[in-house]
């Protein structure tokens, strides 16, 4: 897991990194990295699982960091760091998971850091420990799909990609919410981002995934049923949203 510290206060920066180090000092595979520009924070190559972000920076400032980084990822959780509160409004489209206004208090950091951990670490998030030694959390729904090769696990995210050492049974047991299909004895697809089946699979960002003559008619039939379930949510979930509205009317008509 990697924790972001981005302000252009040097004391400020070296202080939050402290109290981010202390506090993470006995969780293994947390590294804390503080950047002193917005610009540093775009350039950075590795992802950052949460981010404490200043918005008045010299240069570009905290908010277009911020809608730049939701144009690629949107599960990193970003704490913005601010003398003021005009860019509440801004922090709800850019999904700010809280505000810290200036001057900070240790307690505030602290309660911030450990709900944002607790939050990366829910149950729709699963931990990966890649080959290289990075422990990251990813939205399980996030995942397209996960292939086998050369004895290791590619998992495929909607944003990168990641290797692992685990085996495919492993996964299976780890993505075991009906969402997930074996497709192939190398693959497991995630039901939600197939976009096409024919030969093979194409999933919603255009890769092909291998499907087995075994399960060709299986994962049509499952496939199926899951959409079927998914419109019977989605036009449940309608139904209650237009009962809430009715009632909304009613109400603003007194």
């Amino acid at each position: 897991m990697i924790i972001g510290i981005c302000d252009d206060d040097v004391l400020l920066r070296d202080g939050l990194k402290k109290l981010c180090e202390h506090h993470v000092s006995t969780m293994p595979s947390i590294e804390v990295v503080c950047f002193s520009s917005g610009e540093q924070v775009l350039a950075y190559s590795s992802q950052i699982d949460i981010l404490f972000l200043d918005i008045y920076m010299k240069g570009v400032d905290g908010m277009y960091v911020a809608r730049k980084i939701r144009e690629e990822d949107e599960n990193m959780i970003i704490i913005f760091i601010t003398g003021s509160l005009d860019y509440v409004r801004e922090g709800y489209i850019v999904n700010a998971f809280r505000y810290i206004i200036k001057p900070i208090k240790k307690k505030e950091i602290i309660d911030s850091l450990k709900d944002a951990i607790r939050e990366l670490t829910k149950n729709d998030k699963v931990q990966l420990e890649c080959i290289d030694g990075k422990i990251l959390f990813v939205k399980i729904n996030d995942i397209l799909y996960i292939e086998y090769i050369d004895r290791k696990t590619i998992v495929r995210t909607k944003y990168a990609t990641y290797e692992t050492r685990l085996s495919l049974k492993e996964w299976e047991d780890i993505l075991s919410n009906g969402a997930f299909y074996r497709t192939h004895k190398a693959y497991i697809v995630n039901l939600s981002h197939i976009e096409e089946i024919g030969t093979d699979i194409i999933m919603e960002n255009g890769e092909k995934v291998e499907i087995s003559v075994r399960q060709m008619s299986n994962i049509k039939k499952i496939c199926s049923e899951y959409g079927g379930r998914k419109i019977y949510y989605y036009l449940r979930s309608c139904r209650k949203t237009q009962r809430i509205c009715k009632r909304m009317l009613k109400f603003s008509l007194y």
